[in-house]
């Protein structure tokens, strides 16, 4: 296993070789590190240093949050590049749910890798959310697909938008309390 040392001042981990004179996240001195004992096999970290849920977990906050920001742009300036924002909106929507299938997907592969099981009250969680997310990504497609020109569409645009960006920013906290849980092996 690859030696790591921690930060006893803010709790950063590195390898040893790569560590300077100074801590790369806080600054102090290289003395105020010590010797850190990883609890995840070699074979799981590598798993998990690919950092594939974190990543895909992203692009559906993003569509999320761009579709609201567009259907509120277009609502309080409708005369506004209109036409090319009315072509933009459905095929962000149109990807939002593979996007979030994709990362369902992801985040159950990582909570089974991290935790072994998924069963616990915060995976759980996530995986309601997640699932919300998902269905509210589904009538979002279709509304801003067929109903987007008319003010209602566009209403109900942003409201399924507002859903999604809610579920977004929820998975996303929950996310964050697991994020230094500690991994058994």
């Amino acid at each position: 296993m690859t030696s790591l040392l921690r930060c006893k001042v803010c709790g950063f981990i590195i390898k040893e070789g790569k560590l300077g004179d100074r801590c790369p996240a806080c600054g102090v001195p290289r003395t105020a590190f010590e010797p850190y004992d990883d609890k995840i096999t070699d074979k799981r970290r590598k798993m998990l240093d690919l950092d594939i849920h974190p990543i895909i977990v992203h692009f559906p906050q993003a569509f999320s949050v761009f579709i609201l920001f567009l259907t509120i742009f277009t609502l309080i300036f409708p005369d506004f590049l209109r036409a090319e924002i009315l072509c933009s909106i459905p095929i962000l929507a149109l990807f939002l749910p593979l996007v979030v299938a994709a990362a369902i997907l992801s985040g159950a592969f990582d909570g089974k890798t991290r935790f072994k099981k998924l069963n616990t009250t915060h995976l759980i969680k996530k995986i309601t959310f997640g699932t919300i997310f998902f269905a509210l990504s589904i009538p979002l497609a279709i509304f801003s697909y067929y109903f987007i020109t008319s003010e209602i569409g566009l209403i109900l645009v942003l409201i399924f938008s507002l859903g999604c960006v809610l579920c977004g920013t929820i998975l996303g906290l929950i996310g964050k309390t697991l994020t230094n849980a500690k991994v058994p092996n």
